[in-house]
């Protein structure tokens, strides 16, 4: 069988996305394991563009998932960067937050799940973004684990 833009390598048809009804909508997902990646997940299937943010050099954890790899890759990693764009930044740097603060302010929507209190010490609390018009957080604490799952539109 040809390859076609439609095929992938093993001659699988490659899924298109549709628009969905959340086109046009940009997110920028900085969470990492399960609940920030699986919220990216959902929003970029019903169609938004997500801009997912990783760590130079090792990327998310969930690239690394897993007992089983085939060609080398999780199992886990594609489904839940699914319809995803990455993008590598240092956040640890002023260089990538103020990246990361540019980014955010041409989106509607940041995700982030870090242990409470990391953004803020990274100069990337919610305090630093300019909001448009309106401000909403979601969060999700469970204090057995010290993470939250925040979900911010602008």
């Amino acid at each position: 069988m040809p390859l076609t833009p439609a095929h992938d390598p093993a001659g699988l048809p490659v899924a298109q996305p549709s628009p969905g009804p959340l086109a046009g909508l940009r997110v920028v997902e900085m969470g990492q394991l399960l609940a920030g990646p699986f919220c990216g997940q959902l929003l970029a299937d019903l169609g938004a563009e997500v801009i997912k943010v990783e760590a130079p050099g090792v990327g998310d954890p969930m690239r690394q998932w897993g007992r089983e790899k085939p060609h080398g890759q999780s199992l886990w990693w594609p489904v839940v960067a699914r319809n995803k764009k990455s993008v590598t930044v240092n956040l640890r740097t002023a260089e990538g937050q103020d990246l990361v603060r540019r980014l955010a302010a041409v989106s509607d929507v940041l995700i982030e799940n870090f242990r409470p209190g990391t953004l803020e010490r990274w100069n990337l609390g919610y305090q630093r973004y300019n909001y448009r018009e309106d401000f909403s957080s979601l969060q999700d604490f469970r204090a057995n684990t010290g993470y939250t799952s925040i979900l911010w539109a602008f």
